[in-house]
């Protein structure tokens, strides 16, 4: 049992001694359970319950563990989708067996090897103590990438240029147009590996992630996947609220693939693509996501907030592609860290979002985006509004709203706008 972040416990059960450790932090707790690189579940911990005794951690983790464990040694009854992601499945049992059965999961979560190319894409902006970071734990990966590329977004100093420079294997693009969406479409045209995977520069990778992330992509009809994103600390407040009230960007321990059969389900109540993953944790199959027209430069951060990813995810289901979420790729997330930053990044969320449903509806003629903007989220923000307790919970949810609205006029604003798909815009290389 290690602890790698505050206010995190991650827990390894192949070498967790049932005689030895217990949990014992004095606050509460977000504890995650895995076999060896696999991570099966998690649970919050409460400083009144503990110290956890070892009997009691393994109890616990038995129940947060038993839907992926049954996934991958059992199959039937276990498997999640897209469309009941947050729920256990029905009729899993409270617990599972944890000595032989475990053992096992070596080799039934052990990913299939790909044989093209990857190149990681990290897109970045003046933040070069993260980027340096991440760029560390990409260089430690288990299987080194192709390629390697940063895309330095309308840069306010050399920083950037300086840490790429330092760093053997690692190449550098100069985005000077601001824009998520718009360096991330800069490095899917520079970068010609047959994968791009995409993290940011807020982003520590497990040494696993690659391995993982092209395992998912081995089978010809995946054109692009997601993986778990963890956090990497939980030590302040806004970060705890993040993680917890809002559930963070976790889809939950158990792989899922989404396809035309998800999209046809739910277009007519807005198809949930955010439920899909991340994009702090994503890759695509290069020339699929150029057909699909790469990212539209409306959205996203740098332009109205969020959402690019789940928009470009949308584009891919439409054309009757499929998406896998596997849990096996891990990453870890830097949340805000300050109220008056989430608050922040509550805003922009809502905003991107409710943008990215009249970009879906421009697109796809699908009702269920207007559905969702007209019906679901008024009465979603009623109910909280009823349910708010304390001032920060209502403060982040005025942001939300407030975002919500700013949506609408982003997106009226933008209508039209010649920079929905198209990879445009001047790039430098070196």
């Amino acid at each position: 049992m290690t602890r790698t972040g505050a206010g995190i416990v991650h827990v390894d059960l192949s070498t967790l001694p049932r005689d030895g450790a217990t949990v014992a932090s004095g606050h509460r707790a977000f504890v995650v359970v895995w076999w060896r690189d696999v991570p099966l579940g998690s649970f919050v911990l409460g400083p009144e319950e503990q110290p956890l005794t070892p009997a009691a951690l393994l109890e616990r983790a038995a129940v947060a563990t038993a839907p992926a464990v049954g996934h991958w040694l059992v199959g039937g009854g276990f498997e999640a989708s897209a469309a009941d992601i947050p729920l256990a499945p029905r009729g899993v049992p409270a617990e599972l067996p944890l000595g032989q059965p475990l053992a096992q999961l070596a080799d039934a979560t052990r990913s299939a090897p790909f044989a093209g190319s990857l190149g990681v894409i990290v897109c970045t902006r003046d933040r070069p103590d993260a980027l340096a970071r991440c760029l560390d734990a990409i260089a430690a990966s288990q299987r080194p990438a192709d390629v390697v590329l940063v895309v330095d977004n309308a840069p306010g100093s050399s920083a950037t240029r300086e840490i790429v420079a330092a760093r053997g294997g690692v190449r550098y693009l100069l985005e000077p147009e601001p824009g998520l969406s718009r360096a991330r479409n800069a490095g899917l045209r520079e970068c010609r590996t047959d994968i791009v995977a995409f993290t940011d520069d807020d982003v520590l990778v497990h040494p696993a992630w690659t391995t993982c992330l092209a395992g998912a992509l081995v089978e010809r009809d995946i054109v692009a996947m997601t993986g778990l994103v963890l956090p990497a600390s939980l030590d302040g407040e806004a970060e705890w609220m993040f993680e917890t009230t809002f559930g963070g960007f976790s889809q939950g321990y158990r792989p899922f693939d989404a396809g035309r059969p998800f999209l046809e389900a739910t277009r007519g109540i807005g198809v949930p693509v955010w439920r899909l993953g991340a994009g702090a944790n994503m890759a695509f199959r290069r020339e699929d996501l150029l057909e699909a027209g790469g990212f539209d430069e409306r959205l996203g951060a740098g332009a109205s907030g969020c959402s690019e990813d789940s928009e470009a995810w949308y584009r891919i289901l439409a054309r009757g592609r499929t998406i896998r979420y596997d849990p096996r790729a891990v990453v870890f997330h830097a949340h805000r860290g300050d109220l008056e930053s989430l608050r922040r990044q509550m805003y922009l969320y809502m905003r991107g979002h409710v943008a990215a449903l009249f970009v879906q509806f421009e697109r796809h003629g699908h009702w269920g985006n207007l559905r969702r903007l007209a019906l679901t989220l008024p009465r979603y923000y009623a109910g909280r509004l009823l349910r708010a307790r304390g001032a920060h919970t209502a403060g982040t949810l005025g942001a939300e709203m407030r975002g919500a609205a700013a949506g609408i006029g982003y997106y009226l604003q933008h209508r039209g706008d010649p920079r929905s798909t198209r990879l445009m815009g001047s790039t430098t290389a070196s």
